[in-house]
């Protein structure tokens, strides 16, 4: 690693990017910018940013005037169709196309669809329309079929729709829409809060969860239906390309259970910790009892009860009760536009809904679930086809193309190509691309709480494709282990070279959660380095002592830095400063952090010979125990017992030095068990909903103002004391 750092850093920062936006470095100078959010642009600054609200979307569209699709713009006096300056900070989303020519002698295909669609993290160097090119120009000729790429990252339901029919002024000869992984965004909005409520407040969230279905299916049967009309009308032939989800390897983070009656939630704690013990012993006939005991108390709302079962089944051989069980997992959040971790997938209610649909108007489907069944002999769909949750591998597009190619080639000429044989006049992308494309996706899948087995694999992948991209890694690992600013690297130069252009455009995505410690995923890619015979696992261990020991000053262990490096027992669905779903009218707001979990960990970088200090703010949520004891280990070594109420107490704890150790340090905060009144908090949800809040729907077991960690100057005993403490903050 470059260790090297001016002496002058803004000087030295301000000279170079005067240089650079005078050169032909100019592009990358602004990536710079952007991935620090120095500047706005094309990149956002978390997932939620890849949807825009209803009113940007369906300005993107003009049928009545037909001089506009997408993004792209019919100027007077002209036939092509022209990126639009004033959407300049959405082209990124789109296809990197400057211009649409009107049709000549060709054959036109247009294709719509999501991220899926758009090849995520592969684009712009892969993607399904290129895949689909390559087939037909290779088996047909160059000159019988072009395709028109309008997939857009992020595609709602609706705006799918209007592009559909935005898009009949390209005069297409087939149409393929590939959808169906944001849907239920739209269906959140159909919902209307007061009916929302009045669910919610008579059913709790099983209701609310069989409402969002009945919206959802109604929403794609409209939608459906619309499309079909239009089409069948002027004899174009739709193709609709089914998604498929990644469950072999996608595991949703496990939440705690959301507020359920009477004291319920502590059996779902007790029964969800006992299911582990079980699986950690081998009793899968224990287990499975378990699983389902859990289902029945949370009613299928959390993913916990549905991942003990497909983990009994597997481990017995059952993999058709496996995928029945992962499908069920998949779809359980179904009803939560909160969760900091569900992504954009295809319910089992969006693919029945589509292949009803498609039979009824008798249109051809590419039923990516059946199609990929096939293909792996009726194994799981995992990261041989997905880089990530429901976002294709090379290997993945390849197959999905094929058919949809030999679907194209029926609807036009009637002749019938099966799909393995188009596969082999598919393109592949180089080596090159598929280790960019993993090392982003290692990166994704660690920020979403994935398996270390599963970041170790798309490091590894990476790695085999182009042992090169650990020069890449190297750099990436510094960036997030330095204390300064990613601008202020050096090594973020390298990060954004344009030798690298996928992750020009997808990493600055992920500056949600740019920089973070990163202990997992960091960890990982020097791993895997090390395996293909490179050094960095002890100049990391090294430079993160230097840069973040507590040797430096205090640190704040709620800095999310720190804190997302901090693996809960159950994830915090509301933590931090995540975003409701998109779409969502409601507005977050945390003022402190919020427990979700009977115990909270947190991390800092210590040395074995300094003495720490912990400082702690903290009090008991308003519905639960009105006092307790915390208590508070670090490195599984007990550091005391604090007596707490619901207003907020601060402690200081002088921390046994032979609990410390040079590297990474945890603290674990054990909440008392009481009480959780349940109904009363449901209620204040509501009551938050109304307000267009985000509403507090599962267990709070404690809250926290300030947590930090510094060197202790001075102890008159140890252990801690103990103090009323007046915070002036919302509840």
């Amino acid at each position: 690693m470059d260790h090297h750092q001016s002496p002058d850093p803004l000087k030295s920062l301000a000279n170079h990017l005067a240089q650079a936006v005078n050169s032909e470095e100019a592009g990358r100078a602004l990536l710079l910018l952007r991935s620090v959010g120095l500047l706005t642009g094309p990149v956002g600054t978390s997932r939620a940013d890849q949807i825009e609200p209803d009113e940007l979307q369906l300005q993107l569209t003009s049928r009545e005037e037909g001089d506009r699709v997408g993004i792209w713009e019919r100027k007077k006096g002209s036939e092509h169709f022209v990126r639009r300056r004033d959407l300049a900070n959405q082209w990124t989303w789109w296809a990197n196309v400057g211009r649409i020519a009107p049709k000549q002698a060709k054959r036109r295909m247009v294709l719509i669809g999501e991220s899926v669609a758009r090849g995520y993290l592969y684009d712009p160097q892969f993607n399904p329309a290129k895949a689909l090119d390559s087939i037909f120009r290779s088996r047909l000729g160059a000159g019988e079929i072009e395709t028109i790429d309008l997939a857009k990252t992020g595609m709602s339901c609706e705006l799918a729709k209007d592009m559909v029919l935005s898009s009949l002024v390209l005069e297409p000869d087939c149409v393929i829409i590939f959808a169906g992984n944001n849907w239920v965004t739209d269906s959140y909005r159909a919902l209307g809060s007061a009916n929302a409520i009045a669910v919610l407040r008579e059913g709790g969230i099983p209701a609310l969860k069989r409402l969002v279905e009945e919206k959802l299916a109604e929403l794609g049967r409209n939608v459906i239906r619309e499309i079909a009309d239009e089409l069948v009308a002027r004899r174009i032939p739709l193709i609709w390309v089914l998604p498929e989800f990644n469950l072999g390897d996608w595991r949703d983070p496990i939440t705690a259970a959301p507020y359920l009656p009477g004291s319920r939630n502590w059996e779902w704690i007790d029964t969800s910790r006992m299911a582990s013990e079980a699986l950690e012993r081998g009793d899968f006939e224990t287990a499975a009892a378990l699983g389902q005991q859990i289902i029945e108390l949370d009613g299928g709302t959390c993913v916990r009860g549905f991942h003990v079962l497909a983990e009994c089944a597997q481990e017995t051989g059952d993999i058709q009760a496996a995928r029945a069980y992962l499908e069920a997992a998949r779809d359980a959040l179904m009803w939560s536009p909160l969760s900091r971790f569900k992504t954009p997938r295809p319910y089992a209610l969006t693919q029945r809904v589509l292949r009803e649909g498609m039979a009824r108007e008798g249109i051809q489907i590419v039923d990516l679930p059946k199609l990929f069944a096939e293909y792996l002999d009726g194994g799981l769909p995992d990261r041989r086809l997905f880089v990530d949750y429901c976002h294709l591998t090379a290997e993945g597009i390849q197959i999905a193309m094929s058919e949809t190619a030999s679907c194209v080639i029926r609807a036009l000429s009637g002749a019938e190509y099966p799909w393995r044989s188009l596969k082999n006049h598919c393109v592949t992308p180089s080596n090159r691309i598929q280790a960019e494309t993993m090392f982003l996706a290692a990166i994704y899948n660690a920020h979403l709480g994935q398996s270390r087995d599963l970041i170790t694999y798309c490091c590894l992948q990476s790695l085999r494709m182009w042992p090169e991209i650990a020069k890449l890694m190297k750099a990436f690992a510094e960036v997030q282990t330095r204390r300064a600013p990613m601008l202020m690297c050096t090594a973020a130069e390298f990060v954004v070279d344009p030798q690298f252009p996928s992750v020009q455009k997808y990493l600055p995505y992920f500056n949600l959660y740019l920089q973070q410690l990163d202990k997992v995923l960091l960890d990982a890619m020097i791993s895997c380095i090390q395996e293909t015979r490179a050094e960095g696992r002890k100049e990391l261990e090294q430079l993160r002592v230097e840069q973040h020991s507590v040797r430096h000053g205090r640190i704040d262990l709620l800095d999310r830095y720190y804190c997302l490096s901090a693996e809960q027992e159950f994830a915090q669905p509301l933590a931090g400063d995540i975003a409701p779903e998109p779409g969502s009218r409601l507005e977050s707001e945390s003022d402190y952090f919020k427990a979700y979990s009977p115990e909270s960990n947190f991390v800092f970088i210590g040395e074995a010979d300094i003495p720490v200090s912990l400082s702690l703010a903290c009090r008991l949520p308003e519905f639960g125990p009105s006092e307790g004891l915390i208590t508070i280990e670090v490195n599984d070594k007990p550091q005391g017992e604090v007596l707490i109420s619901n207003k907020w107490q601060s402690c200081d704890i002088d921390v046994d030095p032979d609990a410390i150790k040079t590297g990474l340090n945890r603290i674990r905060v054990r909440w008392p068990r009481g009480e959780i009144a349940g109904k009363q908090a449901m209620e204040r949800g509501v009551e938050d909903l109304l307000a267009d809040m985000v509403p507090d729907i599962y267990p709070v077991f404690g809250e926290i103002h300030s947590f930090t960690a510094a060197v202790r100057r001075e102890s008159t005993a140890p252990g801690y004391a103990a103090a009323d403490l007046e915070v002036p903050v919302a509840r």
